[in-house]
């Protein structure tokens, strides 16, 4: 949601252009790693499930509050509603993303998870390797495509994905913090 709400800005970093929630959104696919490796698959997927419904209600919130009367005498109240209302085909991109590149990450997590049992961290770097393509490749044509010429799409696409697997090449290690949960069969 942070990053959702991050991305309504828009950024310059070195010379490149870019919404700021690029700089949080990668961290997701790392926490559902940790969250993957503590319980398991059908708990990651129920993480992702949360959180598509929590993104599309934020936005459904963010909707009706920015259509609401404001009240003038505050002060830029106007200007501040419009700041919460994305376009329709970023929100709709935001969730389709999430939602499929989300789940991908969780199958090739639990995939090689079955296959390697050393190197943990691979886990993170395969599934994110896979998942940061789709995810970005998603939204930004979903959100973006016909509206500016392609050059500027693959531009936008190649500078997230190279942020996504930066930040996941810096958060990988964070798997060795995670102790698997063991779960103990009970009998009477």
């Amino acid at each position: 949601m942070l990053s959702n709400i991050s991305s309504l800005r828009i950024i310059n970093i070195l010379g490149i252009s870019m919404d700021a929630g690029t700089l949080l959104y990668p961290l997701t696919f790392t926490l559902r790693d940790l969250i993957h490796k503590k319980s398991d698959k059908k708990t990651a997927v129920h993480v992702v499930i949360i959180g598509v419904f929590m993104n599309f209600l934020m936005f459904l919130v963010f909707f009706m509050v920015s259509k609401m009367p404001a009240d003038m005498a505050v002060g830029s109240q106007k200007e501040f509603g419009q700041v919460l209302v994305a376009s329709w085909r970023i929100i709709l991109a935001s969730i389709i993303a999430m939602f499929f590149s989300e789940l991908v990450d969780t199958n090739i997590y639990q995939w090689y998870s079955e296959k390697f049992k050393k190197y943990q961290f691979m886990r993170i770097i395969t599934s994110n390797f896979v998942s940061v393509p789709i995810d970005s490749i998603t939204i930004t044509l979903i959100a973006f495509y016909g509206t500016m010429p392609n050059s500027i799409l693959i531009s936008i696409t190649l500078v997230n994905i190279a942020i996504k697997y930066a930040i996941t090449l810096i958060t990988a290690p964070s798997i060795y913090l995670i102790k698997k949960e063991n779960k103990k069969i009970l009998t009477n």
